[in-house]
Order: structure tokens, then C-alpha cells, then sequence
């Protein structure tokens, strides 16, 4: 991912990370970091998965939002 936009003197963007429910519900719980080194991104989810389907990210702004704004980026289905 490249990193998130910011549009004039604006606040930069946050990658936010999503837990999705069965019934398509989303939990934000985390935010996307990106490694000064390899500039790969990673995120640590202190939540119990087991009551999920998948993980998502979408792109927010600065501080997150309480159900995503935008398309998601990425999404990975949890097996249960």
C-alpha cells in the first residue's frame, strides 16, 4: 500500500483496521503501521477473532472513524 493521502493542509490519512462480524458489522481495533525499514505495513489486534469472518482496512481520517468511510483495501477471511 502506498502510503494514505493528505490533501492540503490537512491532517494525514490512517490506514484503520476492521474486524467484520457474519452479518457484515465492522469493530475498528487497530491502525496500520508502516516500517521505516522495509516500509511493509503491520498491526497488532488485541481482540478475541473467534467472533469474526474477516479483517479488513480501509483508508480514514486522521484518528479513524467509527464505521469505515471508504472502499476496503485489503481483506482477509478468518477460517473458524
Amino acid at each position: 500500500l502506498p502510503p494514505p493521502t493528505a490533501s492540503g493542509g490537512a491532517l494525514p490519512r490512517v490506514y484503520e483496521v476492521w474486524l467484520v462480524g457474519s452479518s457484515g458489522a465492522t469493530d475498528g481495533v487497530a491502525f496500520l503501521s508502516q516500517s521505516p525499514v522495509n516500509r511493509s505495513w503491520s498491526t497488532v489486534i488485541h481482540s478475541d477473532l473467534s467472533q469474526y469472518v474477516a479483517v479488513a482496512a480501509t483508508e480514514e481520517p486522521y484518528g479513524g472513524s467509527p464505521t469505515p468511510t471508504s472502499a476496503q483495501l485489503l481483506s482477509v477471511q478468518l477460517s473458524q
